[in-house]
């Protein structure tokens, strides 16, 4: 299973080494994705293993490989064009949670 993460900060990178630690999955099948200009993946990818999680700047990769996909932004970012429409483009194929909608319905 491939857990992939829209998002490569704080909150991807916790949730992404909490998956790895506990053996849910490993590191090699965590794909994240952010803007090459946020060091957020530098961060995100020094936590693992050397070439093991791997990182894009391409969100629609992330979608495409990942059999389950966390939106880790922010909520003003989940609004975003290129993350939404790949989610509509792409949700039959894979299981997708938004971080920032987790608290609205708890």
């Amino acid at each position: 299973m491939i857990v992939g993460f829209v998002g490569s900060g704080k909150m991807a990178l916790a949730l992404a080494r909490g998956l790895v630690d506990r053996g849910v999955v490993e590191a090699g099948a965590v794909l994240a994705s952010s803007p090459a200009s946020d060091p957020s993946h530098e961060v995100f990818l020094a936590a693992f293993p050397p070439a093991t999680a791997r990182w894009t700047e391409d969100n629609t990769e992330v979608l495409r490989a990942a059999d389950v996909t966390v939106l880790a932004v922010n909520s003003a970012q989940v609004y975003n064009e290129d993350i939404v429409g790949g989610m509509f483009l792409l949700a039959p194929k894979t299981g997708t949670v938004s971080i920032s909608t987790v608290p609205s319905v708890l």
